[in-house]
C-alpha cells in the first residue's frame, strides 16, 4: 500500500473513531502495521446478545485495484477504497447442520434490505459482512450511524435464530411455519412469539 493511500485511510479511520467515540460508542483503533490483521481496524462494541456475549463490529478499508492492475484502461474517476463492516457471530455451528444453516442465510439475505449473513468455512466463522463503496470523498455521518444501528438490529432479530439452526435445534421449515402462523398486527408480540 502506497504511503499516500495509507495515510488517507489512517486519517479516515481516525476521523470515524473520533466521531463514533463522541457519540457514545466504545471504540478501539488497532495499531498501524498490525502483524495479525495486516491493516488497521476500528473495533466498535455493539453490546451483548441475549446470552451476554459481545458483538464487536470491525471496520477497515480495502483498496480498490488500479485499473491497470486488472487489465483495464484508466477510468475517469479517482481511486477510492471499499469500506468493510464485519461482525463475527459469537457462536459456531455443527458441521452436520451446515446445509440447513446455508439455506437459512440464503433466505435471510434474499429478504433483508442489506444482505450480509455468511460463513467462512476455512475459519469456521459465522458473520455479518457488508462492504460499501463510494466515489465521494466524504462519509455521511447520519448514514454511518444508521448502518451501525441497522446491523445491530439484524443481529438482535436474527442472531438467535441462526444459532438455533446452526446447532440443529430448529429447521428453516419450522421457522417458516412459525412466521406463517404468527399474528403480524402486534409486532412486539410477534417478536416475542418468534423467539426460539
Amino acid at each position: 500500500m502506497a504511503n499516500q493511500e495509507s495515510e488517507w485511510l489512517d486519517k479516515s479511520l481516525e476521523a470515524i473513531f473520533e466521531f463514533l467515540n463522541s457519540n457514545g460508542f466504545a471504540c478501539l483503533l488497532t495499531p498501524e502495521n498490525d502483524p495479525i490483521l495486516r491493516s488497521r481496524h476500528l473495533m466498535i462494541g455493539l453490546g451483548q446478545d441475549a446470552k451476554n456475549r459481545e458483538y464487536i463490529l470491525k471496520i477497515n478499508f480495502l483498496l480498490v485495484p488500479k485499473p491497470a492492475d486488472i487489465g483495464l484502461e484508466e477510468l475517469p474517476f479517482s481511486e477510492k477504497a471499499f469500506m468493510q463492516f464485519v461482525v463475527a457471530l459469537p457462536f459456531k455451528g455443527k458441521e452436520k447442520h451446515g446445509q440447513e444453516l446455508l439455506r437459512m442465510m440464503a433466505q435471510l439475505n434474499a429478504t433483508i434490505e442489506i444482505p450480509g449473513f455468511g460463513c467462512n468455512e476455512v475459519l469456521s466463522e459465522l458473520h455479518f459482512r457488508y462492504v460499501y463503496f463510494s466515489y465521494e470523498s466524504r462519509l455521511h455521518k447520519a448514514w454511518l450511524l444508521t448502518l451501525i444501528v441497522y446491523i445491530r438490529a439484524l443481529l438482535d432479530f436474527f442472531g438467535s435464530w441462526i444459532e438455533e439452526v446452526a446447532l440443529g435445534h430448529i429447521t428453516v421449515d419450522e421457522i417458516a411455519a412459525k412466521w406463517k402462523n404468527a399474528d403480524i398486527k402486534d409486532f412486539p408480540t410477534l417478536l416475542k412469539s418468534l423467539n426460539p
